[in-house]
């Protein structure tokens, strides 16, 4: 099995699914903004390991998806919903057309680490309806369950060390308790890292991840 292989299996879907505000919106409470911390692990199925089914049509390039599922636990503070939380999600990324990546060679290159520049592929997190996107699903301190989606993000897996880091913003769905009213009121961004620990010859395996969180809530 090429190391690259269940690189761009596993890193794709590490952090996509850690939705992670954990900050509902009370009636009456304002304007107000949030912070957290966050870790998992994510294991993913290889949808398009090496890019290979990337079509060009009309000048337009599409490659298929690669998905993920992700458990994991933090904290927040600043919002009504302060302290731990647990949770999991489901996310989708896919490579980003281009040239350059050195496992990819329908992808385009990024830098993951200053000692290795170039040396990574560039994924975007799929938003709802680029086919599926990303939802996940958490359990606040006071046992209130909030929904949320993947609005956007990305992420570049460095080819050599199997490590990667990234960006994602998500939007409160619903939920109960003070949760219930949150849809399109609190939207969050969430700065990550991770590794691959391992992967099986057909790409399926598991990540760790751990990040922070920092977003807007109004009501």
């Amino acid at each position: 099995m090429s190391k690259y292989r269940f690189v761009t299996a596993l890193a794709m879907v590490a952090l996509l699914a850690v939705m992670v505000s954990a900050s509902g919106v009370e009636a009456g409470k304002g304007a107000f903004t949030f912070k957290g911390q966050y870790s998992g692990t994510s294991t993913s199925i290889p949808v398009d390991i090496f890019g290979t089914s990337c079509v060009t049509l009309g000048g337009v390039t599409t490659c298929a998806p690669t998905s993920g599922l992700s458990i994991f636990s933090g904290w927040s503070s600043g919002g009504p919903a302060n302290g731990p939380y647990t949770g999991q999600g489901i996310s989708q990324t896919m490579p980003v057309p281009g040239s350059g990546c050195s496992f990819l060679p329908a992808g385009t290159e990024c830098t993951e680490n200053a000692s290795n520049p170039n040396g990574g592929c560039l994924y975007t997190y799929l938003p709802p309806g680029l086919p599926v996107g990303g939802a996940g699903a958490l359990v606040d301190s006071r046992g209130d369950l909030q929904a949320s989606y993947v609005t956007g993000g990305s992420l570049c897996v460095d080819g050599t060390t199997f490590a990667f880091t990234g960006t994602q913003t998500n939007t409160c769905w619903g939920g109960t308790g003070k949760h219930a009213d949150c849809f399109g009121t609190s939207n969050w961004t969430q700065t990550f890292s991770g590794a691959v620990l391992i992967s099986d010859p057909v790409g399926n395996g598991i990540s760790w991840f751990s990040g922070t969180v920092a977003g807007t809530a109004t009501k």
